[in-house]
């Protein structure tokens, strides 16, 4: 599987490039996971989800 830390073109402060990395991975190659797999990527994609909302909450307080 192929990672991408960093996905942006502009050059930005290096202070700020570790909050932007972005995550790739090569999905092109469907392999059978067992119950536990499947079971540890619902649970990342919920702590996933859980971050981007604390996120996009702390931004809209921030706007306010």
């Amino acid at each position: 599987k192929g990672t991408c830390r960093d996905m942006t073109s502009i050059r930005e402060p290096e202070n700020l490039i570790d909050d932007q990395s972005v995550q790739m991975e090569d999905d092109s190659i469907p392999t059978q996971l067992t119950d536990e797999q499947r079971c540890a990527k619902l649970k990342g994609f919920n702590k996933e989800i859980q971050i981007f909302t604390a996120r996009r909450e702390y931004v809209q307080d921030m706007l306010r």
